[in-house]
């Protein structure tokens, strides 16, 4: 993959992108019959997993931000209303294996909180946003912290940070 990524807004025509986008490493799971199936970075596997099932155009409460380069998924950013209505979530956010640490995940989520601080003071709201990290997925929580975002506690494997934008 190479070149910058186009911002654009994920529409039906990426879902075989999406289908493609590759951000664990390995890409599947590995099995041995001492473990079974398990994977070295159980979170990056989720990540590329709920990417890959979401099937856009999503509901109004969603926004999918894709940065494409070519006919494929470089980086990409999940987030929206939780089901109140009253805060925004950071659902996903992932860059392909062949771009990592180019920046493209900062630039997602920069790119992501700027359409977020855009429905609130569109919608006159006074929200967080909120989103869970892997307990063990560190670059995410230096991505988010680089942004700006507050480490709230740790439920179970996950941690809860929120952000504010504006």
């Amino acid at each position: 993959m190479h070149g910058d990524p186009t911002w654009v807004s994920g529409t039906h025509e990426h879902r075989a992108s999406l289908n493609r986008f590759v951000c664990a490493t390995p890409a599947k799971p590995l099995w041995d019959r001492r473990r079974g199936t398990h994977h070295p970075e159980p979170w990056s596997l989720a990540v590329q997993s709920w990417f890959r099932r979401l099937r856009p155009p999503l509901p109004a409460s969603e926004g999918l931000l894709l940065g494409m380069v070519d006919d494929d998924v470089a980086a990409a950013c999940h987030f929206g209303f939780d089901t109140s209505w009253e805060q925004f979530i950071v659902f996903a956010i992932g860059t392909s294996r062949d771009v990592q640490r180019r920046g493209l995940g900062s630039e997602a989520l920069r790119l992501s909180l700027d359409i977020l601080d855009q429905n609130r003071r569109r919608l006159e709201m006074d929200c967080g946003v909120f989103t869970r990290i892997h307990r063990s997925n560190t670059a995410s929580r230096a991505l988010f912290a680089s942004q700006g975002f507050e480490y709230l506690g740790v439920e179970g494997d996950y941690e809860n940070w929120v952000g504010t934008t504006g």
